[in-house]
């Protein structure tokens, strides 16, 4: 079953839905700007909590040393079918994404307790705003929302994602680490002890200080 991605166009402050196409055609050599939502998850000690998204890069072809780690938020992309009608017409709103960021983070943030596995459930307003960034490379553009949800409770969290392939969709189990926002940033100037930032945070991180600001200021 094909998935299929709203084709947008910023005008006015408004993200337009032109058309729709199928995700694997948004990437490429003439990508085209779509939608997406990232959510940084904070734990109660304030260390953000991020996915290892090493082995997904490596069953995407990326060819990484054994001791590199490629880490990152959770989040993904708007898919043509989540939109409401009406916003097809008028432009997707705030509530659109944070909805496309509860399903996302209850997809990819899993609890591990008694060998039982379960997403974490998360209603919009529990989701806080951190800004709109837009992200532009040789073969992706995204307009994205970045959310905060403060996690409760300190406890063993998973992660699962997804990969297409041309056999289907595969789950890939991925693990997760806490870092603290001086692990983070310098992680992304530097990239310690070959640890990397993939471009969800990163589009975050490079733009400006407001991620900092934000936690520090809560």
């Amino acid at each position: 079953m094909e998935e299929y991605l709203p084709v947008i166009e910023k005008k006015f402050h408004r993200l337009l839905v032109k058309g729709k196409i199928e995700r694997r055609n948004a990437h490429g050599t003439s990508p085209v700007y779509h939608a997406t939502a990232i959510i940084i998850a904070v734990l109660p000690d304030g260390k953000i909590l991020l996915s290892d998204k090493t082995e997904k890069q490596r069953a995407k072809g990326q060819n990484i040393p054994l001791q590199n780690h490629i880490y990152d938020t959770f989040g993904g992309h708007m898919t043509y079918e989540r939109i409401p009608e009406k916003e097809l017409e008028t432009g997707i709103s705030l509530d659109t994404f944070k909805k496309c960021a509860c399903r996302e983070l209850y997809e990819e943030l899993l609890v591990e307790e008694d060998g039982k596995r379960y997403g974490i459930r998360v209603r919009d307003e529990n989701l806080e705003t951190v800004g709109f960034y837009e992200m532009v490379n040789d073969h992706n553009k995204e307009y994205s929302w970045v959310f905060l949800h403060r996690l409760m409770y300190k406890k063993k969290y998973v992660s699962e994602d997804t990969l297409e392939t041309q056999n289907g969709w595969m789950t890939i189990q991925q693990p997760v680490r806490a870092f603290s926002y001086k692990e983070i940033q310098d992680i992304f100037q530097n990239n310690t002890d070959g640890n990397f930032l993939s471009d969800g945070l990163g589009r975050v991180l490079r733009k400006d200080d407001r991620l900092k600001n934000y936690i520090n200021n809560q």
